[in-house]
């Protein structure tokens, strides 16, 4: 990363009874992910926050309990694979979660799908 303008990217969501589904293309003229678990957004990271009641909380600047943040790495196409890592509140890989990524010639494409019962 060296300013906004060199990155940008694309997202698709979905959604059915079991699973959230989505999948990103990122427009990265140079990747980088060396880290992982818990230190994985310090490299290229995608973060999702779902907030389960929203219209109860809305005006609570910060997660509570009722806020799960998970973090997605494309890894790194070498030695370091795809993975998820929930934030909060567990600090843990979350349950069930897929993911997948591919490496482009000008970025990187992630998928994954989390289970609604994360």
């Amino acid at each position: 990363y060296t300013t906004h303008t060199d990155i940008s990217g694309t997202f698709y969501s979905c959604w059915d009874d079991d699973n959230f589904y989505f999948v990103v293309q990122v427009i990265d003229d140079v990747p980088s992910q060396n880290y992982t678990g818990n230190q994985l957004n310090k490299g290229d990271s995608i973060t999702i926050v779902f907030d389960t009641e929203l219209a109860d909380d809305m005006q609570i600047p910060f997660y509570n309990s009722d806020d799960y943040q998970i973090d997605f790495s494309p890894g790194n196409f070498s030695n370091i694979f795809a993975e998820s890592f929930m934030n909060w509140p567990s600090n843990a890989p979350p349950r069930g979660v897929n993911i997948a990524s591919i490496k482009l010639a000008n970025g990187y494409l992630l998928e994954a799908s989390i289970p609604w019962y994360n």
